[in-house]
């Protein structure tokens, strides 16, 4: 196997000088915002989260209307709580300043409202959160359902209906918005709370002030969070709190879904890895099983929820960016999230099969409109069909080598028989 990647000391260092290069370029023109956004990206790719919210900020600052950094300010900000005190407090108190000072200047962007009560929530005020997020919401319903204003209750917690909880590279993006253009469907303020899976506030409360306050019982609310399905423990909370929720979950052929997944991590990650499937035609099989026994073993996913072992956490993360010359360490991550049957059965444990609606994403993609009316029948809701079914993410990778799909087809085969056994259910993914 020849695959040209930089060492790793060479990845880290092409990618400081290149974040070199970008701060020289603000001194010439200090008033790019879109420099101060690539410097963020830059230092998000060597989980530097620090270093990206000051940057991904300072681009606000320079624009505020530069929407697209919101998202993964947003994203990032969930880090900040476990910087120094000092770190964190100067992150927080500069960034609630500027958000509230764009929230004067773009009243008709409800996502920076998500963002402030996101910086509010790292701060511990918690009522503050809460109240942006249902400002957010609020601004949400008035522009697409101006007529249910009427039954906005602020004293009105609403539950969401159902979840969609995975799961990546599934469609859950298309899937979402799919659901929420039917017109008894209200969105959350955003698409992926990630609250059972990356949060460390344990506020019921905080959780709802997400879903819009509309009284109307007509009316279905819910999220979609695709790394939910994945989590140790997250069932037992969700079935907690919400014990009748209908949760809905799209799997994919898990060859297709893991050479995704592969793709979209390297398109956030280092440019000068910029790597490629291309001319690989085997892989070391005993490695990757290796690397996923480890990520079992290390409890990867259960060490994200503990504040306490967060710096393990991204020491451990950095150490794996920095193998990622090896192939078969970065695609068995990706791997692992295929082995479906791994995770399904502790959400049936769980969860009666009545609650919990099963689509195959390769239906969602090629006759979206017969999925969407079997989703609309799960939530008890009439056919809505769409005009138009747009597909969210569009993004093409290149093919891999038919060598190298057949040694994966070998590999998932067995899981995915144990699957179907599982569910009495044939996806036909061979």
């Amino acid at each position: 196997m020849n695959l040209s990647t930089p060492t790793p000391t060479n990845i880290e260092q092409q990618t400081q000088t290149l974040i070199n290069h970008y701060q020289k370029a603000t001194l010439i023109k200090p008033d790019s915002a879109t420099l101060y956004q690539d410097i963020g990206n830059l230092y998000r790719s060597l989980l530097d989260f620090e270093q990206a919210i000051v940057y991904y900020l300072k681009a606000i600052e320079l624009k505020p209307d530069l929407f697209s950094v919101y998202h993964p300010l947003n994203f990032l900000l969930q880090f900040v709580s476990w910087s120094s005190e000092e770190n964190k407090n100067q992150i927080l108190t500069q960034g609630i300043h500027l958000l509230k000072q764009n929230i004067i200047h773009q009243p008709n962007f409800p996502f920076a409202h998500v963002v402030l009560g996101r910086l509010y929530a790292q701060q511990g005020e918690l009522e503050k959160a809460k109240d942006c997020y249902q400002k957010a919401s609020f601004k949400q319903i008035n522009r697409s359902y101006p007529d249910l204003i009427q039954h906005w209750n602020s004293s009105t917690q609403r539950q969401p209906n159902f979840l969609v909880i995975g799961l990546f590279k599934c469609g859950t993006t298309s899937f979402y918005s799919y659901l929420i253009q039917h017109p008894q469907i209200l969105p959350a303020v955003t698409k992926e709370i990630r609250y059972f899976s990356t949060d460390t506030i344990n506020d019921l409360d905080y959780y709802l002030s997400h879903f819009p306050a509309i009284s109307h019982q007509n009316y279905l609310t819910g999220e979609a969070t695709p790394n939910y399905f994945m989590f140790p423990n997250v069932a037992q909370q969700i079935k907690k709190w919400f014990p009748n929720i209908k949760l809905i979950l799209l799997l994919r052929n898990p060859i297709d879904r893991a050479i995704s997944g592969f793709y979209m991590a390297n398109k956030f990650s280092n440019q000068y890895l910029n790597k490629s499937l291309n001319d690989i035609h085997h892989l070391d099989i005993n490695l990757v099983k290796k690397r996923i026994a480890d990520i079992k073993e290390i409890g990867e996913l259960s060490l994200y929820q503990k504040i306490e072992l967060i710096n393990q956490w991204l020491d451990y993360l950095r150490n794996i960016w920095r193998q990622n010359s090896d192939i078969n360490h970065e695609i068995a991550v990706h791997i692992d999230h295929s082995l479906y049957i791994d995770y399904l059965p502790e959400w049936f444990r769980v969860f009666p099969k009545e609650q919990l609606l099963i689509l195959k994403s390769e239906d969602l993609f090629t006759d979206p409109a017969t999925t969407m009316k079997q989703a609309y029948h799960f939530l008890g809701l009439p056919d809505h069909p769409l005009t138009e079914y747009r597909n969210a993410n569009r993004n093409k990778y290149p093919p891999i080598s038919p060598s190298l799909y057949q040694q994966l087809a070998d590999f998932f085969r067995p899981y995915n028989q144990e699957l179907e056994d599982y569910l009495h259910r044939k996806f036909h993914w061979d």
